[in-house]
């Protein structure tokens, strides 16, 4: 499992930060042009050099549907998914109140075996700016380490694991979430 995970063109910290920027431009077009609207964007937290492979993109096409499915009860206005080498990259529009959808894709993060994988942010136009709706606004504490269970950041900007610790425990996740699924 870890080869055929991590077997994908590599990209560098350049190609990262195009990706990001790209990222923020497709955001604002589409709450400008949905305006009002809720937009859901999700990317994965992959660590290391290769951020898609055929492996990640079949795992992941299952858990965007299960996510999906969370989400029906909201109004789904478009959607766009992306598989670059830069990363996957979904989008999905929804008419309704911001705090709950992101009350939804905060309680699906958490409970999916997947769900420390997923980076989803729930945004929405304040004025003419887009604004993230954030965890604590629904008093939600931060993010939590899929490995040690300490706060995210403080491990990220330590650097508190090795890439190799964290895709082995990433494969690990995986391995365990594929061998719980229906062929």
């Amino acid at each position: 499992m870890f080869n055929s995970l991590f077997d994908g063109a590599p990209v560098d910290i350049m190609q990262m930060l195009d990706a990001r920027e790209r990222r923020a431009h497709t955001q604002q077009q589409l709450l400008e042009q949905f305006n009002p609207c809720v937009l859901v964007s999700i990317t994965l937290n992959i660590p290391g050099p290769v951020k898609n492979s055929e492996a990640i993109t079949t795992v992941f096409a299952s858990v965007i549907s299960e996510l999906d499915a969370t989400l029906a009860s909201f109004e789904r206005l478009h959607q766009e998914d992306f598989s670059l080498s830069t990363g996957l990259e979904y989008y999905r529009v929804f008419s309704g109140d911001a705090l709950e959808v992101k009350r939804v894709v905060a309680q699906f993060e958490e409970g999916h075996p997947l769900g420390r994988l997923l980076d989803i942010d729930v945004v929405e136009m304040a004025g003419e700016t887009p604004t993230p709706i954030s965890r604590t606004a629904l008093g939600m504490p931060p993010r939590r380490c899929f490995i040690c269970n300490e706060e995210a950041k403080v491990c990220a900007r330590s650097r508190k694991h090795t890439v190799l610790e964290m895709q082995e425990h990433i494969a690990h996740m995986i391995a365990a979430y594929t061998s719980t699924q229906r062929p």
